[in-house]
């Protein structure tokens, strides 16, 4: 059976509060390396990602809380 290799990886840092950042690879081409395709900080504003492919999602910082703000 062939391997299957995944279209899009996520690399996703932590930090006491929750999700730090999250950085957006895709395939480049059907063997092609991975390309980067961005880099969202929680810094930036509320929205933490907003994707259409390879589906619809969108997360909001807040979501990826590992210790709720009071």
């Amino acid at each position: 059976m062939p391997m299957r290799v995944s279209q899009h990886y996520w690399l996703v840092s932590f930090d006491k509060v929750g999700a730090l950042t999250i950085e957006r690879y895709a395939l480049s081409g059907r063997t092609g390396p991975y390309a980067h395709i961005g880099t969202a900080h929680r810094d930036m504003g509320p929205m933490a990602v907003s994707v259409s492919d390879p589906f619809p999602l969108e997360l909001k910082w807040a979501d990826l809380e590992v210790v709720p703000q009071q």
